[in-house]
């Protein structure tokens, strides 16, 4: 059939383009097609490989601050960080998606547990000139009074301080482990007792260093 002729005489990088086309103005249609978009964001990404990364940059912004749909999908951003990271590098890493990944952290706490939860990952692969700025996120995480968000929030900081421990020597923060001892110091004075369990296995992992 022509069309199917016609298609085949289309270059690999025009199909490429085509497709990039099509998926960046998806998320503009629909509520249910930006999750979509914003789901299959990584599988994308992989599939055309960091230097399609400059074409998708500006898209994933867009997607990472979207107000008009539901908090999903600025969530299933969330836990795309470090999913990219992987994929585009260290250098591009650092320079574009560490904005982002802080400014989650400002965000309500079912986005936030998500970039909490990859931290400790998300660290080992910025540039250590962003240490500093990436932990001291952690103590957002336990404001304002502890009995008044979400426990699970912060069980999952505590969680993350102890795999921060373990390359904690690595971590270019001044002080990083009297910093990451008080944080956990006040999860041992949580109301809630498996907060305060994960604050004394933070303790005691530094104290064992």
């Amino acid at each position: 059939p022509p069309d199917l002729l016609l298609n085949a005489e289309n270059s690999p990088e025009e199909i490429e383009w085509t497709l990039i086309e099509d998926f960046v103005y998806m998320k503009d249609i629909d509520s249910n097609l930006c999750f979509k978009c914003a789901y299959n964001f990584p599988a994308v990404m992989l599939t055309l490989g960091r230097k399609f990364w400059p074409l998708l940059q500006q898209h994933f912004i867009s997607l990472c601050n979207d107000l008009q749909s539901n908090v999903r999908v600025r969530k299933t951003m969330a836990k795309t960080l470090y999913q990219i990271a992987l994929i585009i590098g260290s250098e591009q890493a650092t320079k574009d998606l560490v904005a982002p990944f802080v400014e989650f952290f400002k965000d309500v706490d079912e986005i936030k547990i998500e970039v909490v939860k990859q931290i400790s990952s998300f660290i080992k692969i910025v540039d250590p000139s962003k240490h500093e700025l990436l932990i001291n996120q952690l103590e957002m995480c336990l404001q304002p009074k502890c009995n008044v968000i979400n426990w699970r929030l912060r069980e999952q900081v505590g969680v993350q301080i102890v795999e921060l421990n373990k390359f904690v020597a690595r971590i270019q923060k001044e002080n990083c482990v009297l910093y990451l001892t008080g944080l956990s110091l006040k999860l041992m004075m949580d109301k809630y007792d498996s907060v305060r369990k994960i604050g004394i296995d933070a303790v005691s992992h530094f104290l064992n260093c």
